[in-house]
Formats: structure tokens, sequence, C-alpha cells
């Protein structure tokens, strides 16, 4: 669907506009004293369905305001990715998209977005967002909410929040003993496995994916899938599958219909499951997944706006951003649309009195930004079979090893 809004001036207005680019960051400033030329004479940006209305009213006032042409293209949010890429080559894209920041290590590495220095406006973001869109020394598009994964609790079943991942294999036993709940942890795994909801659990057992560098950067040398760490987590993860707290087949669908439905005490997901939660289950809390040996971690995904390295209107996309977009009156429009924790702080700020919203919040603090590396295309499909594998029944060193060794050849042949 194509949603377009037309203010009635012409290319010599539009000009006035880049050459007089206003902005809070030291990239957009140097840029527009630069290149005063107008590209192309609509600027268009690349949305989801959720999103698109909110940018779109943002995207009406500024194309007013400077007497442009605003198109909002809306796409599903898992063809945006692929369709900018094909695009670098092609030339059909966008001057601004919304994205993952852990698309990142891919698109930068094959050239297509082009840095963004938040300048003075990152003291507005949340912390772990600023070092999301931070890729090999630069700063890469603006922040707009951060996500993670928690565990949504059903206090009828669980009264209070797990103190450890032993206490919640205890209370889960004995659930699953009196017959309150037939699968006590809804946990999505299915065939394929799904090591991103598993991971605060892997974690809270040792496990980790790769290193760090003193810098905080990711080390791709360092592989933690088949470590101590790693088998520890699946020998975890198969006590539970043996005791019958969670199940190997279970979906991402069956999961929420057995934590809507009260069959479950637990559920590990993220805020976009919540809203039917609420309607099902009304006093549901937001817990910490309980820690291990060792804490729980989840991943923390922040998503972004970008600005492809071939736009054609890139002087625009920074004043669009700096102006319009790095405001609490976007950020607020942006939350109301899709209830994920804001990257803006001072948006943060208000919706954290919702218990719910600052349930993940919290526990998000303990997380770590999704790794952005091009090598994590490597990870999920084999952590996510072995994570299968293992609640099936076969062995938990066997299998963690051969994962780690699939990867590392992976990466090593890429």
């Amino acid at each position: 669907m194509r949603r377009t809004t037309k203010a009635g001036a012409a290319a010599a207005s539009l000009a006035l506009l880049l050459a007089a680019c206003s902005s809070g960051s030291d990239t957009a400033t140097e840029a527009s004293s630069a290149a005063p030329e107008a590209g192309s004479g609509t600027f268009t940006i690349w949305a989801d369905e959720v999103r698109t209305a909110p940018i779109q009213a943002e995207c009406d006032k500024f194309a007013e305001a400077n007497g442009i042409t605003c198109e909002v293209v809306q796409m599903d949010f898992s063809d945006i990715r692929a369709n900018v890429v094909q695009g670098n080559t092609s030339g059909d894209v966008p001057d601004l998209f919304i994205g993952a920041h852990d698309w990142l290590g891919e698109l930068v590495t094959n050239g297509v977005v082009t840095p963004f220095d938040l300048g003075s406006k990152s003291a507005s973001f949340s912390e772990v967002a600023v070092e999301a869109v931070a890729y090999d020394g630069s700063s890469y598009g603006v922040p707009y909410a951060v996500e993670n994964v928690a565990l949504l609790t059903n206090p009828a079943l669980s009264p209070e929040c797990p103190a450890s991942v032993d206490d919640l294999i205890s209370q889960g036993k004995k659930l699953k003993k009196d017959g309150d709940a037939s699968l006590p942890l809804a946990l999505q795994i299915g065939e394929l496995g799904d090591a991103y909801h598993w991971y605060p659990l892997y974690s809270a057992n040792g496990g980790y994916i790769f290193g760090q560098n003193a810098d905080g950067s990711t080390n791709v040398e360092d592989m933690g899938v088949g470590e101590a760490g790693s088998i520890a987590a699946a020998e975890n993860l198969q006590l539970m599958a043996d005791e019958k707290l969670i199940k190997a087949s279970v979906s991402g669908d069956i999961a929420k219909e057995s934590y809507n439905s009260g069959d479950s005490a637990w559920f590990i997901t993220g805020p976009w499951n919540v809203p039917d939660a609420l309607e099902s289950v009304p006093d549901t809390i937001v817990c910490p997944v309980p820690d291990g040996s060792d804490t729980s971690s989840a991943f923390i995904g922040v998503q972004t706006m970008f600005i492809p390295t071939k736009a054609e209107n890139a002087l625009i996309s920074q004043t669009f951003l700096n102006d319009y977009v790095m405001t609490t009156e976007f950020m607020d429009a942006i939350y109301a649309a899709d209830p994920r924790p804001p990257a803006w702080t001072e948006s943060a700020e208000k919706v954290s009195e919702d218990p719910i919203i600052k349930g993940f919040i919290d526990y998000g603090l303990q997380g770590i930004p999704q790794p952005s590396v091009p090598e994590m295309g490597a990870v999920w499909e084999s952590l996510g079979l072995a994570e299968f594998k293992v609640a099936s029944g076969e062995d938990p060193t066997t299998t963690m090893t051969e994962a780690g060794d699939a990867i590392s050849a992976t990466i090593a042949a890429q």
C-alpha cells in the first residue's frame, strides 16, 4: 500500500531545504554544505504496516513545512532487508527504511547503509540502543524501540517470580504433579529450534555464543557453543524436557495458546504477545527469566531507521531524522502504534509507569545487544537445531560440540 502527501512546491524549494539542512549531527551539517543539490523530488520511506501511520504523520508535517512530496511505502517487515540489499544493486532504494540493528553486519559489509552520527542527541537514547547501532567504529541510523523477551507469569499458578532456574524447575514439577499445568513453561522450540527464545536460559547456565573483546565488540574467534557453559545449559534443558516442563514440539503459536489458556505458569516471550496475554490472563506479571549458575541475559533487539548508501535524498533524510524523528513526539507516536519499550529515554520513562513495560525494561538492563556481525548467520540454524535435538533426548555434550564445530566450519568457509 502506498500513501502519498504532496505539498505543492517544486525543486527550487527542495534545493533550498538541502542547502539550509539543519541538524544536531556533525555528519549531516558537513554533508549539507558540501552537496546543496536536490535529488529526487519525492522523499521515500519504507516501513511495515504497524509503523506506516505514525511515520507518515510526521513526514506529512515535514513535507508541508519544506514543500516536498513524502511517500511512505508499506511492506512486510520481513521483506525490507532483502529488498534494500537487492535495491543496492539495482538502484531501487528508499531514502530511509526501518530495520533491526542486527542486520548491520550484512548491510555494512555490503555497503548498503551509510553512517549517521547521533551527535549530542545520543545522550537522549538508552545506552544499549546507542551501543546496538554502532558497528566497526561508526554509528548507523536512529534507534527508536528496544525489545527483549522476559518471563510472562500467571500469578494464579506462580504467585511470585521464580527465584532461580532450580526454583522454576521445582515449582514446575509440583504444578505438573498436581495437574495444575500440563506445560508449566511455554518455551517455543519446534523442529528447527529457536535459539533466540532459549538464550536467556542458555546464558543462565553460563552459555554464550561469541566472546567479547576488551572494547565490548564481538570476538568471533571465541566460539562459546560447545564449551562447558553451553553443555550445562543443554543438560538443564534436557532435564526440563525429561520432567515434561517443556516440549520440543512446542511452536510459538502453541506456547502462546498454552499460556493464554491457563495451562502454563510461565511464557518466555516479548511485548508483542502481551496484549493477547492480558486479555486472557489479566493479572499477568512480567518476571526476569531466573538466574542459574550464571546471570540470565536476553538478547536485546533495537529497531532502527537507516539511510541507504544510494539514497537520492540523503541530506533530506538526515534533516528528517534530526528534526522530526529524534523528538519525544515521534517516539511517543511510534510507541502508541507498537508498544515496545522506546529507545528514547524520555519516552521510556513515561511508559515505565506501566508495570508490564517496566518489567521488560528492567530485565533488559541485564541483557546484551544481539550480535550484529555477519557470522551470526551461521549460528541460528545450528544452535536452534541443537536445542531441538537436546529437548528430544539426544546427548547434550555431543550435540553442543557438534553444533559448535558446524558453526565454526560455516564461518571459516565464508
